[in-house]
């Protein structure tokens, strides 16, 4: 006979995730990026370029500051020249202490707006820089709740499926008994064992998921997930009435997008720099130079200037032309490749808002399918004990049931994903968790909340 206790439990079980209390040291998401943005390597390479740009910038602007050199001699020397020629009447040349110092100071009155445009190109790209930690800071949330959210699906997926195997199994014993007892066709035991074989690899492929899903997730976070992991709830995502005007100030205001403008904004001062080498450069100087030695060989020199020199040169070779040339490929390629994020980052919206609409209709479709078929099971139940139907039509129904079970629960957690891929794409999903904007749900994740009661359901 068919408890009906166990029957009524299945409901409850399909509709008491939510009021479940947590047990201790269930992990949240929330715990889970706060671990991935303290440890993954990814965010440090983004801050160390961050900082190497803070310092170039600094290099750059020395150039306006003056430049002073200083520098002394001292030693022996030998001479031989006009003056200890003239002077000296036995070989016409002498020996002598040694002594020199200098002292310069050169500023760059004027060089073409080179310096200035180096300077900017390093500002631009430290500002660029800076957007690419956000941009980073994004891709791992999202990355880190992607693999979160995938080891709870296989896990409640995996639980479904062995508990739904144990089951099979249990009626495939009973078949077999059957068979030998000549009361059912050895035909009807083949198909069960069929269902048996199904399962076990179905078992095998998720358990296969769930080994990827969680060396995604210790990639991302640096450790293994926790036993207990806590379902996120669901976020208050929805299509906007005005989609384009909305992908449209997202991808505007976008980190990544921002980043590739600036690296295009760097790469424009940059080749303005280099054009600027054909254009004179004018250095301010204001030096002091001393020396002493013997008098037969020159004696004392002091020598103070304040003068202005202009320098202009020529690569006759062609290196000039060639560098600039190389400047505005460097620029063109990087305008080009701030165009192709932006049609990108577009897609990517697009898709995650029509990925939005597709998984939660398919949530829905699930969970009518498990009204469905646990009505379906129940009527094969009583058909089965009036000696309607066979053993094998009830062990398909209720691995039918649980069928609709994982369907449901694998739309469920992708209907969560896509509601992150979503803030992830507009580039805000670093904000939700940084205003604590994200809840949890007050359980850890059971896959019981979505399956048939455990064991087999005739007695």
């Amino acid at each position: 006979m068919i408890s009906l206790r166990k029957y009524t439990g299945l409901i409850a079980c399909l509709l008491a995730a939510s009021f479940w209390s947590p047990r201790a040291g269930a992990e949240t998401l929330r715990e889970a990026v706060e671990n991935t943005l303290k440890k993954n390597p990814s965010l440090d390479v983004a801050n160390s370029k961050f900082l190497a740009a803070q310092n170039e910038q600094k290099m750059e602007e020395s150039a306006y500051y003056p430049e002073i050199s200083a520098s002394a001699t001292l030693g022996r020397i030998y001479q031989d020249n006009a003056t200890s020629r003239g002077l000296s009447v036995d070989r016409g040349a002498a020996y002598s202490g040694y002594g020199e110092g200098s002292l310069a100071l050169r500023q760059n009155l004027f060089d073409g707006y080179e310096t200035k445009n180096r300077v900017e190109a390093a500002k631009a790209r430290v500002r660029s820089f800076e957007n690419n930690i956000a941009d980073v800071r994004e891709r791992l949330i999202f990355r880190t709740a992607s693999a979160y959210l995938e080891v709870l699906r296989a896990r409640a997926a995996l639980k479904l499926l062995k508990e739904q195997r144990a089951g099979m199994v249990s009626y495939h014993e009973r078949i077999v008994s059957m068979v030998e007892e000549g009361v059912a066709d050895d035909t009807e035991r083949q198909q069960a064992q069929d269902v048996v074989m199904v399962m076990n690899a179905l078992v095998n492929d998720y358990e296969g998921a769930l080994g990827i899903a969680e060396s995604d997730y210790r990639e991302v976070t640096g450790r293994v997930p926790d036993e207990s992991l806590v379902l996120p709830a669901a976020l208050s995502v929805d299509a906007p009435a005005d989609l384009p005007a909305t992908v449209e100030a997202a991808v505007l205001n976008h980190p990544a997008l921002k980043a590739a403008q600036l690296e295009t904004e760097a790469a424009r001062h940059e080749l303005e720099a280099q054009e600027a080498g054909y254009l004179p450069d004018l250095m301010g100087e204001l030096s002091y130079l001393k020396s002493d030695k013997k008098d037969l060989i020159g004696g004392e020199v002091e020598d103070a200037r304040a003068v202005v020199r202009l320098n202009w040169s020529f690569a006759t070779g062609g290196e000039q032309q060639a560098s600039i040339e190389h400047s505005r490929a460097r620029h063109k390629g990087a305008t080009a490749r701030t165009e192709e994020l932006r049609r990108g980052l577009e897609r990517t919206i697009y898709q995650a808002y029509a990925d939005l609409q597709t998984f939660r209709r398919k949530r829905d479709l699930a969970a009518e399918r498990v009204s469905l078929n646990k009505n379906l099971f129940a009527s094969y139940t009583l058909q089965f004990e009036s000696a309607r139907v066979s053993l094998l039509h009830l062990m398909r129904a209720e691995s039918q049931l649980y069928k609709a079970c994982i369907d449901f629960s694998d739309a469920q957690h992708r209907a969560l994903l896509a509601e992150y891929a979503v803030l992830a794409s507009l580039g805000s999903l670093n904000g939700t968790f940084a205003g604590e904007t994200l809840a949890q749900n007050q359980a850890p994740a059971n896959p019981a909340a979505t399956e048939p009661a455990a064991g087999s359901p005739q007695e």
